[in-house]
C-alpha cells in the first residue's frame, strides 16, 4: 500500500517527560502548497496517539509529532508528479511489550481545498479522524488493535468515489457517512465493536458492503433516503431491525420510501458470529 522511497529523517528537537520510557522529541513538519491540483497522502502510524483533521490552505502538511526517540523513528517523504503530490509520514515503533510506556502523538493537518486521496495504516493506537473539511476523493484505512473515531460534520465537496476499511481487532466509530458524498463502501471488520452512522447530507446513491467476523456492529441509517438492507449471517449471528424497516423477504429490509426515493442506499452485511442492530433515525 505504501510507497517505499523514504528519504527524510526525522530531526530531534527536545523534549522530555517524566512519563516516557525515554527522551521525547516534538517536531514541526510542513510541506508548502506549490500548485498541487491533487495529494496522495499516506500515514502510517505503529502505536500512540493520531489526530487527523483540516490545516491551513497554504500548506499540503501542517504536523506536529511528539515521540519517544527511544522507541519511534519517525520519517517524511514528499514527492510530486506533474501537479499530483505524494506525502508519506511514517512511524516506526519498537516497544518490546512496552506500549504502555510509549510516548508517540501526532497531529496531522492535511490541505482543506487540494482534492485528496489519504491512506491511513493505524496499529495499536487511538485514531480520531476528523474528515469534517477534507476534499477526500478516496479513503482507504487499515486499522488493528485501535480505538478509532472517524467522521464528517459538514459536506465533502468533492465525489468519494471509494471508502475501503479493513479493521482487525479494532473499536471503531463512524460517524456523519452522509456528509462523506461516497459511491462506495467496503467495510471488513474481523473481531470487535463497530458502529457506521449513515446520517448526513445526502446527494447521491451509494452502495456498502460490510462484512464482520466476530463481534457487534450497529448501523444508523437516516429516515429522509431510501435504504435496503440485505442480511446474511449464521445460526451464531442476530440481526435486530428498527421496527420502522419492513423485511420485504428473508434477509431483506426496506425502508417504506425505497422504491420512490431520489436517492438510494443499498447495504449488504455479513456477519459470522456476533450480532447486527440497525436503527433508523430522524436528524
Amino acid at each position: 500500500m505504501f510507497l517505499r522511497t523514504l528519504t527524510v529523517c526525522a530531526v530531534v528537537a527536545g523534549l522530555s517527560t517524566a512519563a516516557s520510557a525515554g527522551p521525547v522529541n516534538t517536531e514541526n513538519k510542513t510541506v508548502e502548497h506549490q500548485g498541487e491540483t491533487s495529494l496522495l497522502a499516506l500515514v502510517e502510524f505503529g502505536a500512540g496517539s493520531l489526530e487527523v483533521h483540516q490545516g491551513p490552505p497554504d500548506l499540503l502538511l501542517d504536523a506536529t509529532v511528539t515521540y519517544d526517540r527511544e522507541y519511534v523513528d519517525v520519517y517524511l517523504d514528499y514527492s510530486r508528479r506533474s501537479d499530483r503530490g505524494i506525502l508519506e509520514l511514517v512511524s516506526d515503533v519498537d516497544v518490546d511489550g512496552r506500549v504502555h510506556k510509549l510516548t508517540n502523538e501526532w497531529d496531522v493537518g492535511l490541505n482543506p481545498e487540494v482534492p485528496l486521496e489519504l491512506e491511513l495504516e493505524v496499529g495499536a493506537a487511538e485514531a480520531r479522524i476528523d474528515c469534517s473539511a477534507l476534499p477526500l476523493t478516496r479513503l482507504d484505512m487499515d486499522i488493528g488493535a485501535a480505538d478509532a473515531e472517524v467522521w464528517w460534520d459538514r459536506p465533502n465537496p468533492e465525489r468519494l468515489e471509494e471508502i475501503t476499511i479493513d479493521c482487525g481487532a479494532a473499536s471503531l466509530h463512524m460517524e456523519g457517512l452522509g456528509f462523506a458524498n461516497f459511491e462506495y463502501l467496503d467495510f471488513d471488520g474481523g473481531m470487535g465493536s463497530f458502529e457506521l452512522d449513515f446520517t448526513g447530507s445526502w446527494r447521491q446513491s451509494a452502495e456498502a458492503n460490510i462484512d464482520v467476523g466476530m463481534g457487534s456492529l450497529e448501523v444508523i441509517i437516516p429516515e429522509d433516503i431510501g435504504v435496503r438492507i440485505e442480511t446474511d449471517g449464521s445460526f451464531l449471528s442476530s440481526v435486530d431491525v428498527d421496527r420502522h424497516i419492513r423485511e420485504i423477504d428473508d434477509n431483506l429490509y426496506e425502508t417504506a420510501n425505497y422504491e420512490n426515493a431520489e436517492i438510494q442506499l443499498n447495504i449488504r452485511v455479513q456477519i459470522g458470529m456476533g450480532s447486527v442492530d440497525v436503527r433508523a433515525v430522524r436528524r
